[in-house]
């Protein structure tokens, strides 16, 4: 399925326009037990939705060693924070750092006498 807010003719195999409401689609997409899965490869305007319905079961990262310090963020100024916790990274030669996150609840309130062992003594 392919997202657009412009009319588009496609060329690509197999390739089908999502008509109507993007989460709508999805949500029908994810609750069908043929289809193995959903990937969004990049549209950042998708992902923001698709968080903010609460429908991606895992959000794949690459983090560039570079402060851009402009340009769209992923995650905008909602009222709601989204929990996440890190399933696997990976760190390239360049660098890059490859994290996979999932939704998890929120943290359990915790003190330092909690944590404290946890942290690292600055060795």
């Amino acid at each position: 399925m392919v997202v657009s807010r412009q009319p588009l003719e496609l060329t690509w195999r197999n390739s089908e326009l999502v008509d109507g409401d993007l989460v709508a689609a999805v949500t029908a997409l994810k609750a069908d037990p043929d289809v193995r899965g959903v990937l969004v490869p990049g549209s950042i305007s998708v992902v923001q939705q698709l968080l903010a319905a609460g429908l991606v079961d895992e959000l794949r990262l690459l983090v560039h060693p570079v402060a851009a310090r402009k340009g769209r963020r992923l995650f905008d100024e909602g009222d709601a924070p989204y929990h996440l916790a890190v399933t696997a990274t990976e760190v390239y030669p360049t660098g890059v750092i490859r994290v996979i996150y999932a939704p998890s609840g929120p943290p359990a309130a915790a003190g330092y006498d909690d944590v404290k062992d946890q942290v690292p003594d600055g060795r």
